[in-house]
């Protein structure tokens, strides 16, 4: 069979280095000492009358399958490139590679190599006489024998740093012995483990990450569980100083486990890449360190034991996840980006500062034990730390949001005379005082720390607090103590209002809308700014009443707003006091329907009707239309506090239809 152009030219360049030596080739799948697989080059192809020796240069075709099964190989030079696959199958042979290139590899992996070599009988893959090895950007090695991994390792050419990260590195166990791999200045690629004989534990230290020496590092991506038909736990009792480092992303699969103990404890885990657990990855003792270039997601829904954490990425971890750090939290780079998920540190949080902290981005918190004082370095944009000190539950958590809303979690934004800055705090917690941190770029127009104080929100609306001086300089301080309870806390300089609205609702008759409402302690007040929207956000000013003033007695308004359209319209008070200040009350909802008679409350945990409905029966109704339940009753009092957030109707026995809003 004639070999074509360009064939030739590939062997030629192969084999240049070596004219003297006897070049082989594959021409089908086949064992290894089965000659009719054979060709020998001999200024043409022909057939192989011996096999290769080690003096001999060796191909493995593509496409084609060649197994060492039954005898020892021994070649100079050994190439399989890529779609070829060598085995190195039978556990009680071995294949030896000569130096039969001295001025490079002489092994050049660019397919697949399956090495099953046996230690016990002193097999497996040998480098003799200086011969090296080399993997292409796509080789894949799956080591599934107990032979020495540390050979592959001492022999690389141009040493193992050098390995491609792209190549693939398969530790294969398929139930008969425990493959190795090496720990102490190993360098894999793309790393995975992976069981084919149900669930693989392995007891002895060939099969462990270990060693004090030096340690491994994994350039491309690390899959433990990889797609093996069982799943593997894989140990880490390797102690020295560095902990395994993974430069890639990290891949904990289903049912199996990646653990720093075992009979020995390992110094940790050196993640540069995404973290996904969905098996359990088990770090309750050493030292987990983030040091990517780019973001880290840490995600997937398995168990994470963590103690000391360390992030040291310029460019930050995002949280995926709920997390919990059962040690040290240290910030030497990046910011630990929680989004919608919490994170709880149960440790000291080392090194936070302006440029690197716990940034409350979405709605998740930072959460913590506490014992007497306890910092919390979150923030958003900017670094808006928070010290928390007094009488405590076991664990608290806060963030930090970058606006200020009229009701705290809701309403319109308020754009002056604050902070541009909202902390939350949840917990079982009272009697404690709060301390809080702000950049001068953090202040809205007219806002004056010279004169500011704490606004506490606990659900039913903004609670001014002691009026101070903020301390330091830029950034700013401010410290309350004795605060009752969980809530959300602003920092402002005008906005609260001695006002006290006590009752706000409106009764809707056949013709118009009777808006009614009763307020306590006018000191320093103005006038009402009776404000309606069709939408709910855009209101417009329909009626100024003056306040009536007074401090400690309750003082009842109405207004009479002649509405003779069908429809839902929405109704604020603006609230205004003699020095410009003002707040907005909550809002009321009115659904008009001329033929019905209708009444509105806003209302949080009791409905209170009136004795005018003279109704026995209520239905009701949801948002979606839906009846919730039927009520039996001849009080005037509903509970609703099991009611979530949000718009509901009440039809009565005598055609009455009554709509609220629970918040």
């Amino acid at each position: 069979m004639a070999a074509s152009p360009f064939l030739l030219c590939l062997i030629f360049a192969f084999f240049s280095f070596s004219l003297s030596a006897t070049s082989f080739r594959s021409v089908q799948s086949g064992l290894w000492q089965d000659l009719s697989i054979w060709e020998v080059w001999n200024g043409s192809w022909q057939s192989a009358s011996g096999l290769p020796g080690s003096a001999d240069d060796v191909l493995i075709q593509a496409g084609h399958t060649v197994s060492i099964i039954a005898t020892d190989a021994l070649v100079g030079r050994l190439h399989v490139p890529p779609a070829a696959l060598l085995r190195l199958q039978g556990a009680s042979y071995s294949l030896s590679i000569d130096n039969g290139n001295p001025s490079g590899s002489d092994f050049l992996l660019e397919g697949t190599f399956e090495d099953f070599g046996n230690s016990a009988s002193g097999n497996g893959i040998f480098f003799i006489n200086g011969a090296t090895w080399q993997m292409g950007a796509n080789a894949t090695l799956v080591k599934s024998g107990n032979s020495s991994a540390a050979r592959y390792r001492d022999h690389y050419e141009g040493g193992m740093q050098t390995i491609p990260p792209s190549a693939h590195w398969i530790v294969r166990y398929t139930g008969s012995g425990h493959p190795s791999f090496s720990t102490n200045d190993t360098y894999y690629p793309n790393l995975t483990f992976e069981s084919m004989a149900g669930h693989w534990s392995p007891a002895i230290g060939a099969s462990r990450f270990q060693g004090s020496a030096g340690f491994a590092t994994v350039l491309g991506n690390l899959n433990v569980g990889g797609s093996g038909s069982g799943s593997v736990t894989i140990f880490n009792q390797n102690t020295n100083t560095n902990g395994l480092v993974v430069k890639g992303n990290t891949v904990i699969q289903s049912g199996s486990t990646l653990t720093n103990q075992g009979n020995v404890v390992g110094t940790g885990f050196q993640f540069g890449g995404s973290l996904l657990v969905h098996g359990s990855l088990d770090a309750s003792l050493g030292t987990t360190t983030f040091d990517g270039l780019a973001a880290q997601p840490i995600h997937g829904a398995g168990s994470m034991l963590l103690s000391d954490v360390e992030l040291n990425n310029s460019s930050g971890i995002d949280l995926y996840r709920y997390l919990e750090i059962n040690g040290n939290l240290s910030l030497w780079q990046g910011h630990f980006r929680l989004n919608a998920f919490d994170l709880k540190v149960v440790g000291d949080i080392l090194g936070a500062s302006s440029w690197t902290y716990v940034k409350t981005n979405g709605m998740g918190y930072l959460n913590r034990p506490l014992v007497g004082s306890q910092s919390f370095p979150i923030g958003n944009d900017t670094y808006n730390m928070a010290i928390l000190e007094g009488g405590f539950s076991s664990e608290v958590g806060m963030r930090v949001e970058d606006r200020v809303l009229e009701e705290a979690s809701w309403g319109h934004q308020i754009v002056d005379h604050v902070v541009n800055r909202t902390w939350w705090l949840e917990g079982n917690i009272s009697n404690y005082s709060l301390t809080v941190e702000w950049a001068s770029t953090n202040e809205l127009p007219s806002f004056n720390r010279n004169n500011c104080y704490f606004s506490y929100h606990s659900g039913s609306g903004w609670e001014q607090q002691t009026t101070q001086t903020a301390i330091g300089a830029n950034p700013y301080l401010l410290t309350q103590s004795e605060l009752p309870g969980p809530g959300a806390f602003a920092i402002a300089s005008n906005g609260i209002l001695p006002l006290q609205l006590i009752e706000f609702h409106l009764r809707q008759n056949s013709k118009d809308i009777f808006l009614r409402w009763m307020t306590e302690d006018e000191f320093n007040f103005d006038y009402f700014d009776v404000q309606k929207s069709t939408n709910g956000y855009d209101f417009e000013s329909i009626a100024q009443i003056q306040g009536k003033g007074g401090l400690g007695n309750q003082q009842h308004y109405q207004f009479q707003d002649k509405e003779s359209r069908n429809g839902t319209f929405y109704y604020r008070l603006k609230m205004l006091d003699l020095d410009g200040r003002y707040q907005f009350s909550d809002i009321i909802v009115v659904h008009i329907q001329h033929s019905q008679e209708q009444i509105t409350f806003l209302v949080k945990d009791q409905l209170c009707l009136t004795e005018m409905l003279g109704a026995q029966v209520y239905q009701l109704i949801n948002q979606l239309g839906q009846c919730l339940s039927i009520l039996h009753t001849n009080s005037y009092h509903l509970a609703i506090s099991h009611l979530p957030k949000g718009r509901y109707w009440i039809l009565t026995d005598n055609k009455v239809r009554l709509s609220f809003v629970k918040h």
